[in-house]
């Protein structure tokens, strides 16, 4: 079956059979059936018995080269930056391997060439004997759409990395390589948008935690949310991926669920994180959200022009 027949099959089952389908904003359909294949497929529920729990170091390669293959899906040119870090204390590298991982991103580039670079990231490993659906194949699926999205654009004025990260579950050994890595590239950041948990709405509210965006971030968020009409909660610190890019100075948003105003996953590090607890309207929701900001930021851009 094709690509796009199947989006146009998932967009009728999910409107035959998900209430939360008829909730979520017009022109999000697409997103729900291409997010809820990720989804699916990253957990094994379609069956294909390749990707499921993505916490061995063998499941993660394994989902790398998944990851690889939807960017050239989409047609982007995946890159896999591999990295080996020592344990914080030498002594227990004498007793335990080093880590060692792959981050797979793409790139989108700008019209100009000297443009500022914007990180969008998830990670896309999982704990052991979880299959990770809300935690976090909801943030693999938000990148992922955010790369169909932005791929189509004509004029992007932001160099857009699109990065899915590995081993968050052990400290965000991962994004702290990547980090890294771009200081090594010498890339000028203008901001990194990182999601985790965005698959969870039990009330229905579609409110969106942002943590530490900071006063320019907050101010794109904001705007963005009052124009969707969604509630924004911003709350400070970091829980996740975007504690590396947090640590290391550069403006960051966490994209979250309402991880710190009781409406996210019970099912968190459970076996029971499958595609069945998913709210794809809240998912789909929360990636317009998004997006919506990077078209503030890139209008913003223009404005100083």
């Amino acid at each position: 079956m094709s690509g796009y027949i199947r989006q146009l099959v998932w967009t009728a089952l999910l409107h035959v059979f998900l209430p939360s389908a008829s909730a979520a904003p017009p022109g999000d359909a697409a997103s729900m059936a291409y997010q809820r294949e990720v989804v699916a497929t990253l957990t094994d529920a379609s069956g294909s018995g390749v990707l499921g729990v993505r916490s061995s170091a063998s499941q993660r390669a394994a989902a790398a080269d998944w990851i690889a293959t939807q960017f050239g899906r989409l047609g982007l040119r995946p890159q896999r930056h591999e990295y080996r870090r020592k344990n914080v204390n030498p002594v227990v590298d004498l007793l335990l391997a080093p880590y060692r991982g792959t981050n797979v991103f793409a790139v989108l580039e700008a019209s100009d060439s000297a443009a500022p670079h914007v990180i969008l990231g998830a990670h896309y490993d999982s704990v052991p004997d979880s299959p990770g659906a809300i935690d976090n194949a909801t943030g693999v699926a938000l990148v992922l759409d955010l790369a169909r999205r932005l791929a189509v654009r004509p004029d992007r004025r932001f160099h857009y990395v699109l990065v899915l990260f590995d081993q968050e579950e052990d400290d965000e050994v991962g994004s702290r390589a990547f980090v890294d890595y771009i200081a090594a590239q010498g890339w000028p950041v203008h901001s990194a948008h990182v999601a985790d948990l965005v698959g969870w709405d039990e009330d229905g509210d579609r409110a969106v935690e942002v943590q530490s965006p900071g006063a320019m971030l907050e101010g794109h968020y904001r705007r963005a949310a009052d124009a969707r009409g969604v509630t924004l909660h911003v709350t400070r610190g970091a829980s996740s991926d975007n504690r590396s890019f947090l640590d290391a100075g550069y403006p960051t948003a966490g994209v979250w669920e309402e991880w710190d105003h009781d409406d996210s996953t019970p099912h968190l590090h459970r076996a029971s994180d499958r595609l069945e607890t998913v709210d794809f309207g809240f998912l789909a929701s929360t990636t317009a959200l998004v997006y919506d900001v990077l078209l503030d930021m890139e209008t913003a851009d223009r404005d100083t022009d």
